[in-house]
């Protein structure tokens, strides 16, 4: 019996951080320039330590889990999308470089 794809769960987490860990001391702080992020927190890193990220939870029908974890500001709709291309799919047809969906900020987190 082979390994299958039978669930995929997203627990969305806020993950603070420590003043200075991001943003250096005398930074400017303007992130209106980086992709995802900066059209999120409205160009401010005030916003990032409450964007959420996701812990993924993928289980198969023989008991085996595996663990994922997204960036912060990722779309629901491409995680749902992500996870339905994966269900049911034998874990041994799957090659973590080339995964049946797009090459995007959701991608990394599987």
């Amino acid at each position: 019996m082979e390994h299958r794809i039978t669930q995929i769960t997203a627990t969305p987490v806020v993950v603070p951080h420590k003043p200075d860990s991001i943003m250096s001391e005398g930074g400017v702080d303007d992130w209106s320039k980086s992709p995802g992020i900066g059209k999120t927190s409205g160009g401010s890193m005030d916003a990032f330590s409450q964007m959420p990220k996701y812990i993924l939870r993928m289980g198969t029908n023989r008991g085996v889990v595996g663990l994922g974890e997204t960036y912060r500001a990722v779309s629901l709709e491409n995680l749902h999308r992500n996870a339905e291309a994966l269900l049911s799919m034998p874990l041994n047809s799957l090659q973590l470089s080339h995964l049946p969906f797009p090459l995007d900020r959701e991608y990394d987190g599987f």
